[in-house]
């Protein structure tokens, strides 16, 4: 896992071959899925404002 940290950010880029793309911002978690046939559901998100989501997105996606 590389991480680039800038004033207000931090980016964290990992080698592991991610099926659903994830975001951990300040306020929130979102994921989104791929459908059993391989096409991406751009139209559907998983987002959560809660801390409790925002830590288990940064623990999920760090380790």
């Amino acid at each position: 896992m590389r991480r680039l940290e800038k004033e207000n950010v931090s980016f964290y880029v990992s080698e592991r071959d991610f099926r659903f793309p994830s975001i951990v911002a300040d306020e929130f978690f979102s994921t989104s899925f791929y459908f059993a046939n391989g096409a991406f559901d751009y139209k559907r998100d998983f987002t959560c404002r809660s801390e409790d989501a925002r830590r288990w997105g940064l623990t999920f996606l760090t380790t």
